[in-house]
């Protein structure tokens, strides 16, 4: 019955599908007028017909559209497409979940709005696998975790650890990008909205996609419920974490949670305290499964670092085949400058070469001209 309906409502629409807009948007400004209305008011009737018909403009939603011409190719009957209509339902997902890849959660306070709080990033980030370079084998281990994951196998919750600027987040942000048509999404959580994870994670649970909850900048000032609640959802409370979900942080403290000498076992009096509060502050990181580290470049990684994105910019185009004096010219100016914007700046990692790129293809001179 359900199927006879469904059919039905798809021969319906492509109908609608394949009616002219541009003869919709004429008739809909001939009735404005015949409705008494002045010119101005028909042009502007028309004008949002028009911006209709043209509303794709995202890579969600252009990538929705070809979808659609696949799914439905046109002059076809939508009826007749219901099954591949159903398989893409069945692999991909329905509505926002289906469409987007990228999501952040905002909670809204009650267990029935947690849908409605999940909010798709309509222009995430565009990084991709291919636009970092170095870290090879950092990123092979996220890479497999998300492979063993999205394959249904056991996979571990990961946190990458490092200095500031070496690309952990841009990892995480690549891999579900190169691996979103596997009905893999990334969902951001802020470290604030840690208490709310449990009812995210039991919504999430009843979804056809897998998830990636994303906790970027994962410090604690101190252990609190949000810290005691995390411990307990990767590992060790009564309820278990969905089949379908996995947990990816990033952090600059490799133990999580800032650390006071007091804190540290002594010869002094109080020293079982202490100890206690140490392997407290050290529980949250040991329960992530793997722990991935990047460290900072050193010189030599750094100018290749800027050297990829630069050439994947077109700023080099040439120069690092040209062997002749002017091509050497260039890449030596390019090295020297890379050189002294880390000084200058954020000193050497991944972020520092971007922004040295950024600021290089956007126009001549530099801040110390």
């Amino acid at each position: 019955m359900l199927t006879v309906i469904a059919s039905n409502d798809l021969a319906r629409l492509g109908r609608i599908a394949s009616l002219d807009i541009e003869a919709l948007a004429s008739a809909a400004a001939s009735a404005v007028q015949a409705a008494g209305l002045n010119g101005e008011a028909a042009i502007r009737a028309e004008g949002r017909a028009f911006g209709q018909a043209g509303r794709f403009g995202g890579d969600a939603e252009l990538s929705a559209e070809k979808t659609a011409l696949a799914i439905f190719p046109p002059h076809s009957s939508w009826d007749m497409r219901i099954s591949a209509f159903g398989e893409y339902l069945r692999t991909r997902g329905a509505g926002e979940l289906g469409l987007y890849p990228v999501f952040s959660w905002a909670p809204e306070g009650n267990r029935r709005s947690v849908g409605k709080s999940l909010r798709p990033v309509s222009k995430a980030d565009p990084v991709r696998l291919s636009d970092l370079s170095l870290y090879e084998e950092q990123r092979a281990v996220v890479v497999s975790n998300t492979l063993r994951f999205i394959n249904r196998k056991s996979a571990n919750n990961l946190l990458l650890y490092g200095d500031r600027g070496t690309g952990k987040s841009a990892t995480v942000k690549a891999v579900c990008r190169e691996y979103s048509g596997e009905r893999l999404r990334l969902i951001e959580v802020r470290k604030d909205y840690l208490g709310e994870l449990p009812a995210l994670l039991e919504y999430l649970g009843r979804r056809n996609q897998y998830f990636v909850i994303f906790i970027d900048d994962l410090s604690f000032g101190e252990v609190d419920e949000s810290f005691t609640g995390l411990k307990a959802l990767l590992e060790g409370g009564v309820e278990t974490r969905p089949a379908n979900t996995v947990i990816y942080a990033t952090s600059n403290r490799r133990h999580l949670v800032k650390e006071a000498q007091a804190d540290r076992p002594s010869q002094a009096g109080g020293e079982v305290r202490a100890f206690d509060s140490m392997q407290e502050q050290l529980s949250l990181a040991d329960r992530f499964g793997v722990t991935v580290i990047f460290t900072t470049p050193d010189q030599e990684e750094y100018l290749k670092i800027a050297e990829h994105i630069a050439y994947r910019r077109g700023f080099l185009k040439g120069a690092e085949e040209d062997p002749s004096p002017k091509g050497e010219e260039k890449r030596r100016l390019f090295r020297e400058n890379a050189l002294r914007w880390e000084r200058w700046f954020n000193g050497r990692s991944p972020r520092t070469a971007v922004q040295f790129v950024d600021w290089i293809t956007g126009g001549e001179g530099f801040p110390w001209d």
